[in-house]
């Protein structure tokens, strides 16, 4: 996920599995730019400088895509993609890899014009410099996910209805 900018700098975040410090560090030797990780945070830190939030945590996730500008959801490279309407429910445009097709909410995110499927880094690139530098486009995707979510709230109370009539 990436929050919004600091100025022209964009801050990003990117989940990590507990457990998997030595990787992180050299994450972060490989990233070239100020990078800080969610568990060493205080509320002290100076967050200003940095380019970079790890979250080397579980389960937080879904709580700071409110601090998003746009989101890419991850999986779609392998089996298929997360879960996309924790994003769009704060109106995030958002991107994932070629593997969402099972995903109803993925297909009608694409639909809708609220999110893209990306085959690759260089178009993920490509997606992220285009809304960075169209306001108006990442308002328009952030809208149509947003939308696509308040447009489906009580689905559940519907099918448990449905189910007991």
């Amino acid at each position: 996920m990436l929050p919004a900018s600091t100025g022209r700098r964009t801050r990003r975040e990117t989940g990590m599995r507990k457990g998997r410090s030595m990787e992180i560090e050299r994450l972060i030797g490989r990233i070239g730019r100020p990078a800080l990780r969610y568990t060493q945070l205080t509320p002290e830190t100076d967050s200003a400088e940095a380019g970079v939030l790890i979250v080397d945590t579980i389960g937080i996730l879904s709580s700071l895509y409110r601090y998003g500008r746009w989101g890419y959801i991850g999986g779609g490279f392998g089996a298929g993609i997360h879960n996309t309407l924790e994003a769009a429910v704060f109106g995030l445009p958002l991107a994932f890899g070629p593997h969402y097709g099972k995903f109803r909410e993925a297909c009608d995110l694409i639909e809708s014009g609220g999110a893209e499927s990306i085959a690759d880094g260089a178009q993920l690139l490509e997606w992220f410099d285009r809304l960075y530098r169209d306001p108006a486009a990442t308002q328009r995707a952030g809208e149509a996910c947003r939308t696509y979510v308040e447009s489906h709230r009580g689905a559940t109370r519907r099918i448990v209805d449905e189910i007991c009539r």
